[in-house]
């Protein structure tokens, strides 16, 4: 059963008690005590600095998988993605001469803040490399089927999503987000998340907000987003 406030589905880190937290990993109990989690460890708590956090020297996996991408990224036509999205492509009516060179997915960068609005169908696998401002989505975010994928990596920005347009409408997000140095900001009510989060901080307002894990495996993910390092369990 879902809450009013902010809901976690599937496995996830968070430094603070603001969160419900749904998975098989995780405790549905608001203290350590008695924890339900899988991993049944004595007195385990969420603690951001210790359980996970982003660091260049202990994450090189990602770091190196960065600067992989970007040798061989493409520049975005526009800072301003309002319409539907080809991740191989650009538009969904093209067909492109490239249609059958990227069959792991495309990578797209910007070097400057990156707004995308209005509702957007993707297809295909792509990562969008953001190098330096704010990634901003006001609308839902959909792929067109099963096997496709977005990702975001904001390199030194925040990625802000928010449901401001139409306010008590539900709005939708499947994309996965890297933001090793900024924030996640959700604004406005009603707004699914579904895919992978990753930052530095986050920072959420508003009711009936709900992250879902995507459980369609490593097949789904978007361009170096697999080089992203699961969690882990230590028990002394």
């Amino acid at each position: 059963m879902r809450q009013t406030g902010v809901n976690v589905f599937g496995d996830s880190v968070n430094a603070g008690n603001t969160y419900n937290y749904w998975g098989q990993h995780l405790s549905q109990n608001s203290g350590p005590v008695n924890s339900n989690a899988l991993w049944q460890q004595q007195n385990y708590s969420f603690n951001k600095d210790t359980q996970a956090y982003w660091n260049s020297g202990k994450n090189q996996a990602m770091s190196d998988a960065i600067a992989r991408l970007m040798q061989n990224a493409t520049k975005l036509q526009t800072a301003a993605i309002s319409s539907s999205f080809d991740g191989v492509c650009w538009n969904l009516a093209d067909k492109c001469s490239q249609l059958d060179q990227y069959p792991d997915g495309r990578v797209w960068y910007w070097n400057g803040p990156v707004s995308i609005g209005g509702g957007i169908n993707y297809s295909k696998k792509a990562t969008i490399v953001v190098n330096n401002g704010d990634l901003t989505i006001n609308g839902n975010l959909l792929s067109t089927d099963q096997i496709s994928s977005l990702g975001f990596i904001v390199e030194s920005g925040n990625a802000i999503i928010q449901n401001e347009t139409n306010p008590h409408k539900k709005i939708s997000i499947n994309a996965s987000f890297f933001v090793p140095k900024g924030t996640i900001q959700i604004i406005g009510n009603d707004i699914d998340l579904t895919g992978s989060f990753v930052a530095d901080d986050f920072n959420v307002s508003g009711s009936d907000i709900n992250f879902i894990q995507d459980t369609r495996g490593e097949s789904a993910w978007p361009p170096g987003f697999r080089d992203l390092q699961s969690l882990a369990s230590i028990s002394k």
